[in-house]
């Protein structure tokens, strides 16, 4: 039962599909959607863009930065293959996009931990002011 399936896959031409799925980009999105969802990480550190990121919200703009983002933290440590630029997506192959979630992850992570750590503080040092 379990041969006849993948016979029928291959046959069908399904197996070939994936199988070019998985060698080339299986992950894209937009400009603008990149840009919401992993800015903060374009800004951290050492690999902010030189570019006027955030003041200018034009489509031009946008991809310039999402493209200098990248380039900063993706082509370091995966290589030039990794992702492909086109003229409205981005194409990410397997694997990483889930590494660049996990950056958005940890940094968001890191900056909840500062910012509980303030409220606490505020909390205590009003405590200790009305007693």
């Amino acid at each position: 039962d379990h041969l006849s399936v993948l016979h029928q896959l291959e046959c069908s031409g399904v197996m070939t599909a994936v199988k070019m799925t998985r060698e080339t980009f299986p992950n894209r999105h937009t400009y603008e959607f990149l840009h919401d969802r992993y800015g903060p990480l374009f800004l951290q550190g050492d690999s902010a863009p030189t570019t006027t990121f955030g003041k200018e919200d034009s489509a031009a703009s946008i991809k310039i930065d999402v493209q200098d983002g990248l380039r900063k933290l993706i082509f370091d440590k995966y290589g030039e293959k990794s992702y492909a630029c086109g003229k409205t997506k981005v194409y990410f192959k397997a694997g990483i996009l889930d590494q660049l979630e996990t950056s958005r992850l940890e940094f968001l992570g890191r900056y909840a931990t500062i910012l509980q750590a303030h409220g606490r503080s505020l909390v205590c040092r009003n405590r200790f002011q009305t007693t």
